[in-house]
């Protein structure tokens, strides 16, 4: 975001502190800021972006149901 690859303008991952009868399946979210409604329906990046994909793998290893659980 910093070097101006993309439209995304702000990501922020956030863990959740309790996970005890909150009624939530989840103990992670992350909260991704745009400038504008366009670039939220479809974010733009440059075509020399490089996503780190060990990290995507990673994620994605974790997968259950369409949901990231930890």
């Amino acid at each position: 975001m910093n070097s101006g690859n993309g439209s995304q303008g702000l990501c922020m991952t956030i863990r959740k502190v309790s996970s005890v009868d909150n009624g939530y399946n989840w103990n992670y979210m992350t909260i991704d800021g745009y400038s504008n409604y366009e670039d939220l329906l479809a974010p733009k990046w440059k075509a020399s972006t490089v996503f780190p994909v060990e990290v995507l793998d990673k994620v994605n290893s974790m997968m259950e149901n369409g949901v990231v659980y930890k």
